[in-house]
């Protein structure tokens, strides 16, 4: 029995220490001038000067695929800030009916969860996509921070600002944050629940949140890209793996995706010049994955994803249209 107790406390110990080298840890920079609460995040020379991080995953696991995120957090003397970018393709059929207060969880939203000291308080400020805000945990007064939320192509974009005061602390060691988004219009697919950092079961997961590690310094350029290429590595590895699997998925169909592309003749001319076109796009990503951003990789996985579809579809169709020609 000795044996097996001690044997077990090795194991403890080992998983606790695996854990802990495990946790996911976000440099939120201090920054010297606030973002302006206007939305508008992918323009903003604050937001271009901290890392964004991406891969968020459903809960319980596994890269979303249909519908990604884009977080990032800095801070200065006043506060802390955040931002997310939400790709969103049914954004014209986004609807924010709930006002502040309500449970905004109950729509296309933002929760967002921080923990400044370790197993203590946790706040979550819930934002909808129509900019209504509440307050849950420990955050039950929305009074105390501001919210704005921009519409874009594609896309909503979701700021925060939030005193220290709202969290009755300042900047400092143990902070823990938790990125997390509901959908409710799924017109284009996507999971209906998705984070970062990935949480198992529910959001209210405070033991699984990344560090906030509050840095003292603003980020010149080359700490913030290596920040940002830390952040997201493990994502990255999967978008390449993807974007170079589908490749040769999509080349089966170049042979007469291109013969339609020439054949003045067909109906199909137009959208097979187009496929063609696209393709060499993904191809050309492919062979540049190692360097490409990770906006272009995720662009080009989502665009294969969909173009093998529609060449597969296209070359049938061409076919038919031969085959019925011949008789």
């Amino acid at each position: 029995m000795p044996m097996l107790r001690t044997t077990r406390l090795l194991l403890l110990i080992a998983a606790t220490a695996l854990s802990a080298a495990a946790e996911p840890n976000y440099p939120c920079f201090r920054v010297e001038q606030a973002p302006a609460i206007d939305g508008v995040v992918r323009g903003d020379d604050t937001w271009a000067a901290v890392p964004a991080v991406t891969g968020f995953e459903a809960l319980g696991g596994g890269y979303t695929e249909a519908k990604q995120s884009f977080a990032y957090a800095c801070h200065d003397a006043e506060g802390l800030y955040v931002a997310v970018v939400f790709e969103e393709p049914d954004i014209d059929q986004v609807s924010s009916v709930m006002s502040d207060g309500d449970g905004l969880w109950l729509e296309d939203s933002l929760e967002l969860f921080v923990e400044p000291v370790r197993a203590g308080p946790v706040y979550q400020f819930v934002v909808s996509a129509g900019g209504a805000k509440t307050g849950a945990k420990a955050a039950a007064d929305v009074t105390g921070w501001r919210v704005a939320v921009r519409r874009g192509d594609g896309s909503y974009s979701v700021e925060l600002a939030l005193p220290w005061s709202v969290f009755h602390a300042g900047p400092g060691e143990g902070w823990h944050i938790a990125f997390c988004r509901n959908i409710f219009t799924c017109a284009s697919g996507g999971d209906k629940f998705t984070s970062w950092p990935r949480l198992i079961s529910q959001y209210h997961e405070p033991e699984s949140y990344a560090r906030l590690e509050l840095l003292d310094a603003p980020a010149s350029p080359e700490r913030r890209d290596a920040a940002e290429r830390a952040l997201n590595a493990d994502y990255r590895a999967h978008l390449m793996a993807q974007v170079r699997a589908l490749v040769p998925a999509g080349e089966q169909y170049m042979p007469t995706l291109r013969q339609a592309a020439a054949d003045d003749a067909s109906r199909l001319q137009g959208e097979a010049r187009e496929a063609v076109m696209t393709w060499r796009g993904v191809r050309r990503t492919a062979d540049e994955a190692e360097e490409a951003p990770i906006r272009r990789l995720r662009e080009a996985a989502t665009r294969a994803r969909a173009l093998r579809q529609q060449a597969y579809e296209l070359t049938y169709r061409y076919l038919l249209d031969g085959l019925f020609e011949d008789r």
